[in-house]
């Protein structure tokens, strides 16, 4: 997808993401690119939509398992389910920090978005490949608490680098977190790499990696895989174990959650 620019008359990744999960805010400009990428792989918004899910689940799991604060990096401009929301049905009173460089992306965190101006809720206009810049500034709002664990959430942004750099950035913030705490990460598979050549030619100004299962395994080295593993994020239900083995055709996003021992 395309870089995040604040003009309406160029799109925008994270306008883009918008639109395909039924958002209202994105331009023209942005449906127009959809159309054209979505023309190369028509399972873009379905992929969207499971990566989206797949973040909500992992945020009510790590809630059920007693965790409060979380780290969402490169958020975008979300729709429902959004991790506040989500995390607080389950524990009340969690903690979330937004994190996304794009000062238009931090405008609508802060005053669009439902829920994003309310206690416990912090937004940090930082580029998330400076791990230190990020925790310094979500430990500043009182968002996040080292000593504490928390669920680091990074859904399709990690394809925008190698996986040897997504390995370094998750080992990073991974060694900040306290035990405990819990990494979910999620990539675009495309399975075709036809499709995948036209998909990166029409993107163009992104650079962008095709990750496998073991790709995404290695960017979680050193932590615990919760069951099922890597899986397409559409299998990735509550319950956990219980991942149906097919993968959902040639596209499809691939999913994992792991935990710092």
């Amino acid at each position: 997808m395309a870089e995040p620019d604040a003009d309406p008359g160029r799109p925008s990744s994270a306008r883009i993401t918008n639109y395909l999960l039924g958002g209202h805010d994105n331009t023209a400009a942005d449906r127009a690119k959809a159309a054209e990428l979505e023309a190369v792989v028509p399972q873009l918004r379905q992929m969207a939509r499971d990566s989206s899910l797949f973040a909500a689940r992992a945020a009510g799991y790590a809630a059920t398992e007693g965790i409060s604060q979380f780290l969402d990096l490169g958020t975008g401009l979300p729709v429902a389910p959004r991790i506040h929301d989500v995390a607080r049905s389950v524990m009340p009173g969690a903690r979330v920090a937004y994190v996304d460089k794009d000062p238009e992306a931090a405008d609508f965190l802060r005053y669009v978005m439902p829920g994003g101006a309310s206690e416990g809720v912090g937004v940090v206009c930082e580029d998330l490949r400076h791990p230190a810049g990020v925790w310094r500034e979500a430990v500043k709002a009182g968002v996040v608490r080292p000593d504490q664990p928390v669920c680091v959430i990074v859904t399709l942004v990690l394809h925008l680098m190698t996986p040897t750099a997504a390995r370094a950035l998750a080992g990073q913030y991974a060694r900040r977190a306290a035990p405990g705490s819990l990494v979910a990460v999620s990539v675009p598979h495309i399975g075709d790499e036809v499709a995948w050549k036209r998909l990166t030619e029409a993107c163009r100004t992104v650079p962008a990696w095709n990750f496998s299962g073991a790709d995404v395994r290695a960017v979680l080295d050193g932590l615990e895989l919760v069951p099922p593993g890597i899986v397409p994020a559409a299998h990735l239900r509550p319950g956990w174990r219980d991942a149906p083995g097919k993968c959902p055709g040639n596209a499809y996003v691939l999913a994992g959650i792991a935990r710092k021992p």
